[in-house]
């Protein structure tokens, strides 16, 4: 789909502002959640991933997916959440290969109690700077520039 195609002022506009925020966004989120939560991103999102999933636990390959994370980097995730008694890990009962990797009753205490961190560093560094009436079609952008990334997930990783 790419073309060479010149950028017109506006889509310029919008990529080098783009730029601009994919360098400096993370940094900023990763500085507020480390000073509200003691985790990392990567560390929160791989916590709230297994919040969010049946069970409160996903296979090792799955939670990659979900977390465009590469496999190599959320194993040294899960290990570093296990050793901090967030996470669980153990062989998958169906095929005795993969790993199941699972929320602990601490891990749940955790991404509650860190629940109103997550929600100001949200809030404070980007969803109070959209308009709420344009959150929908944001997200959908979002939403599809993701999915034209997602072949690309483990190299990126």
């Amino acid at each position: 789909m790419a073309t060479d195609r010149a950028l017109s002022e506006t889509e310029e506009a919008f990529w080098r502002t783009l730029l601009q925020v994919v360098v400096a966004l993370p940094r900023t989120l990763e500085a507020g959640l480390m000073r509200s939560t003691g985790l990392t991103m990567t560390q929160m999102l791989v916590l709230i991933s297994l919040a969010d999933a049946p069970k409160q636990q996903r296979r090792m390959s799955q939670l990659a997916d979900v977390t465009s994370l590469s496999a190599s980097r959320v194993t040294r995730i899960v290990a570093d959440l296990q050793h901090r008694g967030f996470v669980g890990k153990r062989v998958c009962d169906q095929d005795g290969r993969g790993y199941i990797a699972e929320l602990t009753p601490q891990g749940r205490a955790e991404v509650k109690r860190t629940y109103p961190g997550r929600l100001r560093n949200a809030r404070e560094h980007v969803i109070d700077h959209v308009d709420p009436s344009e959150l929908p079609v944001v997200l959908n952008a979002l939403r599809r520039i993701l999915e034209g990334l997602e072949p690309h997930n483990d190299s990126s990783s």
